[in-house]
């Protein structure tokens, strides 16, 4: 069976899609190994967390992104934004 095809706009936007994805899922990651190296504190963490949540609200449409095996060893904040993904493209 012949799958349709996606025309030049569809295409351009899933990529968009996948690279934004990508770079945020780093960006968490990366904080979440600055936040465990400084020692930060949980609050600060928290707030970060529940700004960076707000911003992939905002910017991104919900997206298979399979982030919960991501979860290891990180602050409770950050594998909490990678469970909000996870459950907002689930959604």
């Amino acid at each position: 069976m012949k799958r349709p095809k996606e025309n030049a706009g569809q295409s351009n936007q899933h990529n968009q899609k996948e690279l934004f994805d990508s770079l945020f899922r780093d960006v968490v990651l990366v904080l979440g190994g600055v936040f465990a190296d400084q020692q930060t504190s949980d609050d600060t963490i928290c707030r970060i967390s529940k700004g960076l949540c707000s911003l992939y609200r905002r910017y991104n449409k919900p997206k298979k992104l399979g982030l919960l095996g991501l979860m290891i060893e990180s602050h409770p904040a950050i594998n909490g934004i990678l469970r909000y993904i996870e459950r907002f493209d689930a959604s």
